[in-house]
């Protein structure tokens, strides 16, 4: 009784003290007075008006504000504002007064099982080179090669839970991409390759108009690869319609970026890609700026520097600003004791200078600007001494450091030093080591200290301490046994317990755990052919412990499949799942499923071929040994497709699934080359939700279902499609009067983006009408953001300018007690964070917001305490947007 009430008065006090904390942020907001002043000033080009603060060092880049002569107050709400305060969340720190020692600990390993068919003749891909790369919870964990065995199947290794995405890269077939949810320790994954990619035509010219022969395309299917021996598509250049040709592209959407030597990278294009079709994009490439640099504080000077852009990608809803590295390179001196970078991203603002031996240096980049003096600081020098237990140094170590993020390595010499250089006082550092045979080392120091150390730095001792291990082989009447599963268990521990590890052993069935410590440990293998052993007991104690692991075959079950004819279910591939193991077997010509080496009870199984099903779904060894099992052919649907002249289409057809708003494409195949069949899904909770859209080039698409029962073997379709009319764009620069080659115009439809196209050489375009109404939006960087309401009456060429659009620039005050403001910039029918915004920090005092489409705005400010808190300030009267004309809001207290 008395604990309890302990408790609860415990809690009471916590709750006053919390009410009383909000209450007080609040009466602090309320406060808070702000005015705003404004003039509308027609834009001129006047650069006396402008004053050269180009030594400013800022974190933003800025236009200076036009002065205003005439000011009108418009008062900030200061009542009906509600203010957001954010909590901090804890960031765990390891403790850098003591060297920790760590080592990698698993907490849960999954053997992920893929079967390789071929999608066009359902095959089994047999002894198939290729490579697969794994992301899992949106982290890149690892790529690496394969060779499938004489069933089609490859073994992963997935260290961890959650959700997994698998590319599987095999050379004369697209790339295919594979989610799965990893939660069992065995997966069961299908990659249905298909030769028949999509194809993609690219013609890339200058601002003159010449073709570009040597480009660099990055598709999105190549990006998701860390080795580039065999590209996911083929590439040639056509001398004669001077395109860059790409082949077997993945289908969908994919993201297009071109580079070239000597001129800016392109935009992100996204492309529709389908089966058997070529696709076109129009790219025209603008002449990357030279950025000069010269150095000051640097004898002698470097040779090279390594430069890192960063693009801002402004401030979310949550007022989190997000800023991202986008590439590095290195630039070298030339005969001018210079160094000339490209730029060739017009999103960059910042760029950070690395020198060897010096403190890195972050410039923002002025886009009027060209040249700049960077001033170098040497770094503060960083003395490592490696030894092992016994206090000998370890020479030839490569050790990893990153201060300021960014990252170095270093090797140790003879006498086991390394030398940190560009180590920053007062900033954070974090050193790692691995080596073979040796407990990984790792120090996080989070700010650096100059107090206690003397003007030669920091010097550091670490003394790697030596790891057990457990090396062994499987055999099997005394051969060695490949690609067996070993599992190792520590004593009386759980199923998922960090101590619990699961390995492949390779070609020669060896196999090795690493970073034990000291303890005793239990061993098992299993093979798909050749059995599994009994628990091996191994007591680690000091160094390698070298065991061998013999297999056992067990006793065999047969089950049989066959139609409902009594057709036999022959040379299919069946999942098998149960006793917390998954399999995967291939029936005989009998349709026997033969069953070696797998313990009794309850498994489930699944086809590969998802165009058959049974009323079964399990079956129990030993009690159904021998046991027929019968199959029926799903409900599939055989599309027939004819035009309005009654001829046969075949050619550009492709058919989508639409359900709750989300698209997926749906494979047809070709029957008889007059007809496609496909099947539907048809699960009772989805298929009233669930229809298809069956699209052909030139033609409105068609709807088909949705489907509200499922029926037996084959329902035959027939399709009228009726011709869609074109629609024509022409693009023009309103203030020049220009045409606007090359540019990206998307297709939106109820939210949903259709397509996008690129207008020619001559700023035009052709397309087919969607079966819908539709919007044209073009987003260019420099002009005003354009839609254009597409309606059944419009008829005609459609001729759409683009305007500059309007500026608002002006200053603003923050008090000692606010770290940084975020102002955001919004029409009346969006939300606030819709709109634009930007993000000022206490020492910048200025801002700018361009190429606004005319119209009526409103403005909120959302001002972040150095406390973590967040008080929001609206401003009651609304802006008016004019084309090309600035208005000067300044925020002044």
């Amino acid at each position: 009784m008395k604990i309890g009430l302990a408790i609860g008065g415990t809690v009471l006090l916590a709750l006053c003290i919390c009410i009383g904390y909000f209450l007080n942020v609040i009466n602090s907001n309320q406060n808070s007075n702000y005015q705003v002043t404004r003039e509308l000033v027609k834009s001129d080009n006047n650069e006396d008006s402008v004053p050269n603060n180009s030594d400013k060092s800022v974190e933003t880049t800025l236009d200076t504000p036009v002065k205003a002569s005439n000011k009108i107050e418009i008062p900030l709400a200061k009542k009906d504002d509600k203010s957001l305060v954010v909590q901090k969340q804890p960031v765990n720190i390891v403790n850098t007064k003591t060297l920790k020692e760590k080592t990698k600990i698993i907490k849960f390993t999954s053997i992920l099982t893929i079967t390789l068919i071929d999608r066009e003749t359902k095959a089994i891909l047999q002894n198939t080179k290729g490579r697969v790369s794994l992301k899992l919870n949106h982290r890149a964990v690892t790529t690496s090669h394969f060779e499938s065995d004489n069933y089609g199947l490859v073994t992963i290794q997935i260290d961890g839970k959650g959700d997994c995405f698998i590319l599987v890269d095999v050379k004369g077939y697209t790339v295919k991409q594979i989610y799965k949810s990893i939660k069992q320790k065995s997966e069961l994954a299908v990659a249905s390759l298909s030769k028949g990619g999509g194809r993609l035509n690219i013609t890339a010219i200058d601002q003159e108009g010449n073709f570009l022969e040597n480009i660099d395309v990055k598709i999105s299917g190549r990006k998701r690869q860390i080795d580039q021996e065999v590209n996911p598509f083929d590439y040639q250049y056509n001398n004669y319609s001077n395109q860059h040709e790409y082949s077997d592209l993945s289908i969908g959407l994919n993201e297009i970026i071109v580079e070239a030597d000597g001129f800016m990278r392109s935009e992100k294009f996204l492309v529709e890609v389908s089966y058997n079709e070529i696709a076109e994009l129009n790219v025209q490439l603008k002449p990357s700026p030279k950025l000069v640099f010269s150095l000051f504080g640097a004898k002698p000077l470097p040779n090279k520097l390594k430069i890192q852009a960063y693009v801002d990608n402004g401030v979310s809803r949550y007022y989190r600003r997000s800023i991202s590295h986008v590439y590095s390179e290195d630039i070298f001196r030339n005969s001018k004791n210079q160094y000339v970078f490209n730029k060739k991203n017009d999103s960059i603002f910042s760029l950070k200078i690395i020198a060897n031996n010096y403190q890195p240096v972050t410039l923002i980049i002025d886009k009027d600007k060209v040249s700049y003096d960077v001033y170098l600081k040497r770094g503060v020098k960083y003395k490592l001494l490696v030894l092992d237990e016994r206090k000998k140094p370890l020479s030839g170590i490569e050790i990893k450091y990153t201060t300021d993020k960014v990252q170095n390595s270093v090797m140790t010499n003879s006498a086991g030093e390394a030398f940190f250089n560009s180590v920053i006082p007062d900033k954070s550092l974090y050193v790692v080591i691995r080596l073979k045979g040796y407990f990984a080392y790792h120090k996080y120091t989070k700010q650096l200290k100059m107090e206690g150390h003397d003007e030669k730095g920091f010097v550091d001792e670490v003394i790697l301490k030596k790891s057990l291990s457990i090396e062994g082989t499987v055999t099997f009447d005394a051969k060695e046994i490949p690609f067996a599963n070993v599992t190792l268990n520590k004593k009386n521990v759980r199923r998922g317990s960090p101590s619990r590890r699961m390995i492949t052993a390779d070609e020669n069935g060896h196999f090795s755990f690493e970073g034990l410590k000291t303890g005793t440990y239990f061993l098992s293998a299993r093979h798909q052919s050749h059995g599994f052993s009994e628990k091996q007991k191994v007591i680690v104690k000091n160094g390698l412990e070298i065991v061998t692991i013999e297999l056992k075959s067990r006793q065999s079950y047969e089950i049989k499949f066959h139609l409902n004819d009594e057709t036999p279910f022959k040379l299919k591939t069946i999942s098998l799942t149960g006793n917390g193991k998954s399999t995967q077997l291939t029936t005989d010509d009998n349709g026997v499923l033969l069953l070696k080496n797998l313990e009794k009870g309850r498994y489930y199984f699944r086809f590969s071929d998802n165009s058959f099903q049974s009323n079964k779904r399990y079956f129990n060894l030993p009690d159904d040994h021998k046991s027929v099992i019968s199959l029926q052919k799903k409900s599939s649907v055989k599309l027939s497709i004819q035009g309005e002249s009654g001829q046969i289409i075949t050619k550009g057809v492709r058919l989508n699934r639409y359900h709750l708003n989300f698209r997926r494409e749906v494979p047809l195949e070709n029957i008889d080359q007059n007809y496609f069949e496909f099947i539907p899904e048809l699960r009772n909770g989805i298929r009233k939700n669930l229809y298809y859209m069956l699209e052909a080039e030139g033609y409105y698409p068609e709807k088909i279902g949705p489907f509200l029962k499922t029926w037996e073997g084959v329902k035959e379709i027939q399709i009228d499609l009726k011709l869609s009319s074109k629609f024509e764009i022409s693009l023009i620069d309103n203030s020049t009067g220009d045409f606007m080659p090359s540019t990206p115009i998307e297709l939106w439809a109820f939210g949903q983006k259709l397509s996008v196209l690129t207008t020619d050489r001559n700023g035009e375009l052709q397309a087919y009408m969607p079966n819908r109404i539709f919007d044209i939006k073009v987003n260019k960087k420099g002009f005003a953001p354009f839609i254009y309401h597409y309606l059944k009456s419009s008829k005609g060429k459609i001729q759409m300018e683009l305007i500059k659009g309007g500026f608002i620039k002006g200053s603003i005050e923050m008090d000692d007690k606010t770290e940084s403001a975020t102002i955001y910039l919004y029409q009346k029918s969006q939300k606030f964070y819709q709109g634009a915004n930007i993000q000022i920090k206490n020492n910048v005092y200025e801002y700018s917001f361009e190429h606004i489409k005319p119209g009526e705005y409103k403005m909120l400010i959302a001002f972040r305490k150095k406390n973590n808190s967040i008080e929001k300030k609206n401003i009651q009267k609304k802006i008016l947007i004019q084309n090309e004309k600035v208005s000067i809001i300044d925020l002044i207290p």
